[in-house]
């Protein structure tokens, strides 16, 4: 190598490391401050709480009112005080991250000439995805997975991204089992509320067709119509942990109000 080479890749290599250490003095200062916002609100949280009990003692009319406001706010605040992120990850990470794994099990479901065709499955434990053959037409025995050699019903059967995120909202009905509209609705506002996966949520019921439709606006992880996508996996999952029975999921492009049109049909 050249004195001239070695000296630019001399140069290359030094400006790498300056980068590098660059990225992680940003990664620290972010997370530094994130951390001082969450602290910020915590300690304003308790301070009203404070005044509202201080209030309370105070004024006997609204006495009740304000004992019980206070303490929700000493209590939130010490929460939101405590309980702050010690990790942040990017949404351009966590879609390249789900990017890999879903070309991944694309890949093996093109090898194994499986059907495009996504059915959530409903069980005592999780929802799994249950990807068949060409010629399989009834649901196997999912326990036997993950690679189901049965000759009528062979396919793959893989714990469901969406059953994933379910467990963190809880799995079970109470939180929205008024209705199959209200459930949908939301397993919407949670997707935009709480995950901010995608920026609004619409949906229709249809449930004498046996038909779900949700209009999908943004989407933080990329398209949707991709293998398992984390959106349509969530409302898939939610819906079958209602319903207690299979169904499946077609994802197509929107139109000028909406960026994607998801079907669950059952």
């Amino acid at each position: 190598m050249s004195r001239e080479a070695s000296g630019d890749a001399e140069h290359a290599n030094r400006r790498l490391g300056e980068l590098a250490a660059e990225n992680r003095r940003l990664r620290s200062e972010f997370g530094d401050g994130t951390r001082s916002a969450y602290r910020r609100s915590g300690a304003g949280l308790i301070g009203v709480g404070v005044l509202a009990i201080i209030g309370g003692a105070a004024f006997s009319g609204v006495r009740e009112i304000l004992f019980v406001l206070g303490a929700i706010g000493v209590f939130t605040g010490i929460l939101t005080y405590y309980l702050t992120p010690e990790t942040f990850v990017t949404a351009d990470v966590g879609e390249r991250v789900y990017s890999a794994l879903a070309g991944n099990h694309a890949a093996l479901a093109d090898a194994l000439e499986l059907r495009e065709e996504e059915i959530y499955v409903p069980g005592e434990h999780r929802v799994s995805l249950f990807v068949p053959d060409g010629d399989s037409e009834e649901l196997p025995d999912l326990t036997a997975g993950p690679l189901i050699t049965d000759p009528e019903t062979r396919g793959i059967v893989l714990e469901a991204t969406g059953s994933v995120l379910l467990e963190t909202i809880g799995r079970d009905n109470s939180w929205d089992a008024s209705s199959l509209q209200t459930r949908a609705e939301t397993l919407g506002d949670i997707l935009v509320e709480q995950f901010e996966l995608v920026d609004a949520v619409e949906c229709e019921i249809d449930p004498n067709g046996g038909r779900a439709s949700f209009g999908i606006v943004g989407s933080a992880f990329g398209d949707l119509d991709r293998f398992d996508h984390p959106v349509p996996s969530f409302l898939a999952a939610g819906l079958a942990n209602y319903l207690e029975e299979p169904l499946t999921v077609d994802v197509i492009e929107g139109d000028d109000r909406r960026d994607w049109l998801i079907t669950c049909t059952w």
